[in-house]
């Protein structure tokens, strides 16, 4: 991994820019491009290896690694620097006579070629490096092949990751862009304190950590995603393991040896007596919703997804997959070692109920200096959990906390957005349901109807080389036509099967739950590809336009880029369907609402986004769908990144 700086490189092509007055679409109006700030460069090359990171007897032989780690390196930046990672495919090409020739939508694709997201990056002006395949790119082929992600972070900060984006590839790191010098670890003298501007307030901390969370499966890939695609499939197993940094033991109680260097045991997390620490917590998780807590300490949450809040104190987190949180924990309990713990929210499989919601993911806070020692020496001490534990509660109640955290500081521009009507409401039907693809009975998922494929070459590039089919619709058509009709789907163009946006209109998204009377509602967590939204109103049971479109029951709104639409039937009393926000409907073919989330952007980044479950195997059903957004702006806003840093 190399990081350099030339910032200097950048100013000659900066000022042309300027004098020649280009800009482009912040927010909710135009801004001069930013001045050159530094550019970090990272070599990311993609292998496999062995690995038995839960102490088990299973060792999988083909572990997707970055640069020969899972996790993978952490990207560090500030905000406003440019990042360029050089991302090698050096996966072997698969071999098609054994099956590893994945048929992925309507493009057939090498089970070994890849993409990189980073995830809740916005990618203003570097649509290309976003990440989604046949999206915004092709796949990275194995055998060596090679792609430049190069973006800005822009005025972004906080906690973010990278991960695969084709099939269940599975591999991630940390990326973690700092506020201001302030916050930096890495830059602090010895016994000073790092200082975070949080509104009016200001937060101090004394280091910081970063836990993520992931799943590890004892079966391989292609084994996986055959049997999620395939006739067999019925439901999404779930992992052998939790892994907390990439560590865990499957089974405690099985008599390690603790010697062992096969064995690396939990991961420990070392803290000073008195001191704090910024916990940043990663959902790197392809299906389970975690909970996260640790034995003892009550964890303040102090930022979500790359935006700070007021903090806000728990004893828990619900972690979904892509959240991110920081927190900070004081360590201000008596000098020993506490477990820190997971476990599995939203069980839906009621004869596997409190098994299924016990989970392995363990990892050990361990005080340092307590009689001049550490448990991190002693490698016995690797192997054996603390007595004390964290506690999770044993229901779970939707909608969690959100509805009382704030945003942190000032908050009149986003208000001047949140207050406005929107130009229009889309309402997503989620459904499921098996159909016949290649002779057989598969499992798929449907928005309106409409389950997505990947098609055969990236949008993207069909708009940058002139190749884009031209659609019989316009977009104010499908606007008129989504507020005259109650129909599910309007506002999809079924010539580009995209959802066309205007740039800067103000869409409300409501995305529903459904599923069949009998069978249980699951929770989904959606994630926005080049925005955060704010989720302004939720509900149980169906949405309708009419009687819930002037709800607003979320007090004060928080920019994220994934939000959770929670399982929520029906309340039973007739007390509480007299609420307004309660309503019983049914579809045609047969299921039911079970809860909606109505999510708030405004299109102010030209380019093409997914907009998708980010419980992997779901989004491999087809559970996502696309934002065209200003497609006339697409190919100008697609370049700015080397139009200001033109000597890379």
């Amino acid at each position: 991994m190399i990081v350099f700086y030339s910032s200097w490189l950048c100013s000659l092509s900066y000022w042309i820019l300027l004098i020649t007055g280009l800009s482009y679409p912040r927010n909710a109006q135009s801004i001069h491009l930013p001045p050159p700030t530094p550019i970090r460069n990272y070599e990311f090359n993609l292998t496999l290896n062995s690995l038995n990171p839960d102490c088990s007897n299973y060792t999988n032989t083909d572990t997707l690694l970055i640069n020969g780690l899972m996790p993978g390196p952490t990207i560090t930046a500030s905000t406003g620097d440019r990042i360029l990672v050089h991302f090698r495919n050096q996966l072997p090409l698969s071999i098609p006579a054994n099956g590893n020739l994945t048929r992925h939508g309507s493009a057939n694709l090498d089970a070994n070629a890849a993409t990189l997201h980073f995830h809740g990056i916005h990618q203003h002006g570097s649509v290309k490096s976003d990440g989604v395949p046949f999206l915004t790119q092709d796949p990275v082929a194995p055998g060596g092949g090679h792609y430049l992600y190069d973006f800005w972070v822009g005025e972004q900060s906080g906690t973010f990751y990278y991960h695969a984006h084709v099939g269940l590839q599975d591999f991630f790191g940390a990326f973690i862009v700092y506020e201001s010098d302030q916050v930096d670890p890495g830059l602090k003298q010895p016994h000073q304190k790092l200082s975070l501007k949080s509104g009016n307030d200001t937060i101090t901390y004394d280091d910081e950590r970063t836990l993520i969370l992931s799943e590890w499966y004892h079966r391989n890939r292609s084994d996986l995603e055959n049997l999620i695609i395939g006739p067999d499939y019925s439901h999404i197993p779930d992992a052998d393991s939790i892994l907390i940094n990439g560590k865990a033991i499957q089974n405690q109680h099985a008599g390690h040896d603790h010697h062992s260097s096969s064995c690396g045991g939990y991961h420990i997390i070392n803290v000073k007596p008195h001191h704090t620490y910024r916990l940043r917590v990663i959902g790197a998780t392809t299906y389970r919703t975690l909970g996260f807590a640790v034995a003892h300490h009550r964890l303040t949450i102090i930022e979500v997804d790359g935006y700070l809040v007021t903090p806000y104190e728990t004893n828990y987190l619900e972690v979904t997959p892509g959240q991110r949180f920081s927190v900070l924990l004081e360590a201000n309990q008596r000098a020993m070692d506490y477990a820190i713990g997971t476990n599995r929210r939203y069980v839906t499989d009621n004869s596997l109920l409190d098994a299924a919601k016990v989970s392995n993911g363990w990892a050990i806070l361990n005080y340092e200096n307590r009689n001049n020692l550490t448990t991190a020496t002693n490698r016995s001490s690797l192997h054996v959990l603390p007595r004390d534990r964290p506690n999770f509660p044993a229901n779970d109640t939707p909608p969690w906390i959100w509805d009382k955290l704030t945003p942190a500081g000032n908050n009149d521009h986003h208000m001047g957005i949140l207050d406005k009507e929107p130009a229009r409401t889309i309402l997503l039907n989620t459904t499921s349901g098996r159909e016949i693809r290649d002779g057989k009975s598969v499992q798929r998922f449907y928005t309106n109807n409409v389950s997505f494929d990947t098609p055969a070459s990236s949008i993207l590039g069909q708009i940058l080389s002139g190749t884009r089919p031209v659609s019989r619709y316009s977009v104010p058509q499908l606007m008129v036509t989504n507020k005259t009709t109650s129909q599910f789907g309007q506002g999809y163009d079924a010539d580009l099967k995209t959802y066309p946006l205007e740039h800067m209109e103000i869409v409300d998204f409501v995305i529903q739950n459904t599923h069949t009377p009998g069978l249980p509602c699951h929770v989904h967590p959606w994630h926005s590809h080049g925005h955060s939204h704010w989720v302004i109103a939720y509900g149980p049971g169906s949405y309708n336009d009419t009687q819930h479109g002037h709800i607003r029951n979320v007090p004060a709104p928080l920019l994220k880029d994934t939000s959770t639409v929670y399982p929520m039937l029906e309340p039973p009393s007739t007390a509480d369907r007299d609420n307004k926000i309660y309503q019983q409907t049914s579809s045609q073919n047969g299921t039911r609402g079970c809860g909606w989330s109505k999510i708030r952007i405004i299109a102010d980044n030209p380019g093409i986004w997914a907009l998708h479950c980010h419980i992997a195997p779901h989004m491999l059903q087809g559970m996502m769908i696309v934002l065209e957004e200003s497609a006339g702006l697409i190919r100008s806003h697609s370049h700015l990144v080397k139009l200001v840093h033109h000597s890379i």
